[in-house]
């Protein structure tokens, strides 16, 4: 079933957002605290900074290809059938990743009534975003655009009632619990908060349903990136200027919210802010996940199961073990930070394919580069792509720094069966990909 072209700019752009605003914007400024104290606030605009740059080429080349399924389209395009089974095998493993954010917002929602368990909590809201999600792409970016207002509104807010409330000590470069860290504990908190800040490169995924993609893509991937930009080091500010750092080390925002604003707003910032972004984040991880697996399953790569899409659109058999596999880690009891250790190395790794797959666009298409929009010359996007891999490089090396010897093997030993099962995969002869060039 050919997907319509039905996505605008303004369905697009609150699904960006929605893809980078979810559990690290919550959880990981409590952690960064701890790392590096008052400077918390500066690793956040130190990461989101970091985040831009790593984006900017994928922003840039989206505005001269329109990529049906994502990054494996253009891995295959660029690097050949074997690469793109080794990534899109390899994808699978992401789909964890949105037990994360359906975990957080059970563990917030419970800070506020422990009577409801956090975990039944979670997967309950993983299972209605699921069926949203059956229900079609429209419905799902009507859900969306709703969603972000009300979490920007609520979260600009936040940054708004306290400011005035923030100690002078926050910005004071000379006290001791800035850099508490030291240069070690800043870097730590920057690459904590890093994980959080890229996500809305994910929109790109969504090229072959977006009406005039190489100009709406781009164009969403920026507006996140500007409204993060603004939002990010001002929550990080209050985050960790309101109350004494021993309070709010290593805790989500809710401690600081509730000293911030009075009882009644307090619950309304919770159920607006935190929830509502995290049910966003949600709702954006079910679309950007499926349809990379739809496409790489029409082209033989998995079986005939992930290829049936509903009279929706929706990819049911994608979407469908996105919520079983994201339900498992729930049920099974994990943590946020083992499910996070257990696939974030993985996650890392897998990106180097999209790197030297960016790197070969202007040479193998040239035509479509000529059409890019952003006009930057090439030798200057050779350099933007250099320093996204030397971001990805420290990124990968803190990564692999901060596992335990166990995953870092796992990781290994998972990399080395996502090779062997692509080979054996292209030697049964069941996957054609498609003799196309992505659209410019």
């Amino acid at each position: 079933m050919k997907k319509k072209e039905n996505l605008t700019l303004k369905e697009l752009i609150p699904m960006a957002v929605g893809s980078v605003m979810g559990a690290g914007a919550f959880t990981h400024i409590g952690i960064a605290i701890g790392y590096t104290g008052y400077s918390a606030w500066l690793a956040y605009l130190t990461a989101v900074i970091m985040g831009i740059l790593f984006c900017l080429p994928i922003i840039i080349i989206t505005s001269a290809l329109k990529l049906e399924g994502g990054v494996y389209t253009l891995v295959a395009d660029m690097l050949g059938k074997k690469a793109a089974g080794i990534y899109i095998s390899g994808f699978l493993f992401y789909f964890p990743g949105i037990a994360i954010v359906a975990l957080s917002l059970g563990n917030y929602v419970h800070s506020l009534w422990p009577a409801i368990p956090a975990r039944v909590l979670a997967a309950a809201v993983l299972t209605v975003f699921y069926l949203l999600n059956l229900a079609g792409i429209k419905k799902i970016a009507r859900a969306q655009k709703i969603m972000m207002a009300v979490t920007l509104c609520s979260l600009f807010g936040f940054v708004i009632f306290g400011l005035g409330k923030v100690s002078p000590e926050t910005f004071s470069i000379t006290n001791e619990n800035f850099f508490q860290g030291g240069i070690k504990g800043f870097a730590q908190a920057v690459f904590i908060l890093f994980y959080s800040v890229t996500g809305y490169y994910f929109i790109m995924f969504q090229g072959g349903r977006a009406k005039d993609a190489t100009k709406s893509i781009p164009i969403s991937m920026l507006a996140a990136a500007g409204t993060i930009l603004l939002l990010y080091p001002g929550i990080g500010m209050i985050a960790v200027g309101v109350l004494p750092l021993e309070q709010v080390a290593g805790q989500p925002l809710t401690w600081v919210a509730e000293q911030i604003f009075p009882y009644g707003l307090f619950i309304l910032f919770m159920l607006c802010g935190p929830l509502m972004a995290l049910m966003s984040n949600i709702n954006s991880l079910f679309l950007a996940y499926t349809e990379p697996i739809q496409q790489a399953a029409e082209d033989g790569w998995f079986g005939k199961v992930f290829v049936k899409r509903n009279k929706q659109g929706t990819p049911i058999g994608a979407s469908t073990a996105l919520w079983l596999v994201g339900a498992l880690p729930i049920l099974l009891g994990l943590d946020i930070a083992t499910i996070t250790g257990s696939y974030m190395l993985l996650d890392y790794l897998l990106i180097y394919f999209m790197m030297f797959s960016l790197l070969r666009v202007p040479k193998l298409m040239p035509e479509q580069w000529a059409k890019r929009r952003i006009r930057i010359p090439t030798k200057l996007y050779f350099c933007i792509v250099g320093i996204s891999i030397l971001i990805q490089t420290v990124t990968v090396i803190a990564a692999a720094a901060s596992v335990t010897p166990f995953i870092l093997a796992v990781s290994l030993v998972i990399m080395a069966a996502l090779l062997v099962y692509a080979l054996m995969r292209d030697r049964s002869g069941k996957v054609k990909i498609k003799e196309k060039e992505p659209e410019a």
